[in-house]
């Protein structure tokens, strides 16, 4: 909760993220329909 204004500092947040290396051509599909619906470009380089 942040229900204490008077509290001020640095906050630290670690975040573990993992990449896939490989992804089978359904679940690269998937990315792709995600990344036009959120307006990227996904032409292909």
């Amino acid at each position: 909760m942040l229900n204490n204004r008077g509290m001020r500092g640095d906050h630290y947040v670690t975040l573990v993220v993992q990449i896939p290396t490989a992804l089978k051509k359904n679940q690269k599909a998937a990315l792709e329909e995600y990344a036009k619906a959120c307006g990227e470009d996904v032409t292909k380089a």
